[in-house]
């Protein structure tokens, strides 16, 4: 397979890895090393040519014009090609972002994806946002993942996915969740609630 890709052309390789987060919006893919060794290889493959053809052209064995041609398309290329190993890195930190927002850890099925790198840029982030959400308050933590948006109503109505138990409200109350009960609670409450698949909202 790495032979099938270095002899392709450079920019195909780069588009390559691009694409494969844009096939899997929704999720992060396992890293393709392979794809990302080989886009490597072709940039150092490219800047070593231009190197040998500058040294030509200093010592005045080739065609200046013509050389001059030459590595500026091999430069563009690098630059291309650069830009997308940067898109494909930076995307995956975008969405490991997004997965801390939403989720608040990584699902397993995405953990297994990752690089040791990635799992140490999340477990950086996510202790960044901790201490973030410590520093706002001299009591508890305040959770800024929460209500991302304002809510429209201060109550809600929520269905029970799962049995639950006692569950003591923001206002003081107490009240049991059971499976397929229908509750009006407090907008605030329920988000980790839904977040953990233990309620969902109502139509």
């Amino acid at each position: 397979a790495m032979s099938n890709l270095h002899n392709q052309p450079p920019g195909n390789l780069g588009i390559q890895l691009v694409q494969q987060l844009k096939r899997n919006p929704d999720m992060i893919p396992p890293f393709h090393h392979e794809l990302m060794k080989a886009c490597m290889n072709k940039v150092n493959e490219l800047y070593q040519q231009n190197y040998q053809d500058l040294c030509a052209m200093r010592s005045g064995t080739v065609d200046n014009e013509d050389a001059t041609a030459t590595v500026q398309a091999r430069q563009t290329t690098i630059h291309f090609v650069r830009r997308c190993c940067l898109a494909y890195v930076h995307e995956r930190m975008k969405r490991l972002k997004a997965l801390r927002w939403k989720f608040g850890q990584i699902p397993p099925n995405i953990k297994q994806n990752l690089t040791e790198s990635e799992l140490e840029f999340f477990n950086e982030y996510a202790n960044c946002l901790a201490e973030f959400q410590t520093s706002l308050s001299d009591e508890a933590p305040v959770d800024i993942t929460e209500n991302m948006h304002p809510p429209q109503n201060l109550f809600v109505q929520v269905r029970v996915l799962q049995d639950y138990g006692e569950f003591e409200t923001s206002r003081g109350d107490n009240i049991i969740l059971k499976k397929n009960t229908i509750h009006s609670l407090p907008t605030k409450d329920v988000a980790p609630l839904i977040r953990q698949g233990i309620m969902e909202y109502c139509c």
